[in-house]
């Protein structure tokens, strides 16, 4: 599978010791729609300003596993059965 980034958007936040903000990840796969995953990211500032900590949350089943031809089936199959 090939893909090809549209853009990653991060909106502007004032630079603190800890940062906390979502941000939006487009791509755009061959012959398909552009897709966008939503994301959060957590980091941690160190005094001297480097980064001490780095992590970040999305939901991978839901943005990207369930649009893949083999395995979304699968997790489509799983969301149905636990939302019984």
């Amino acid at each position: 599978m090939r893909i090809t980034v549209v853009g990653a958007g991060i909106p502007a936040s004032a630079l603190s010791t800890r940062l906390f903000f979502t941000w939006d990840f487009g791509l755009k796969r061959r012959r398909q729609d552009e897709q966008v995953i939503q994301g959060a990211r957590h980091i941690w500032f160190a005094p001297d300003g480097r980064v001490v900590y780095h992590r970040d949350y999305w939901d991978a089943a839901e943005e990207l596993y369930e649009e893949l031809p083999v395995l979304g089936i699968l997790m489509r199959w799983l969301r149905r059965q636990a939302a019984k």
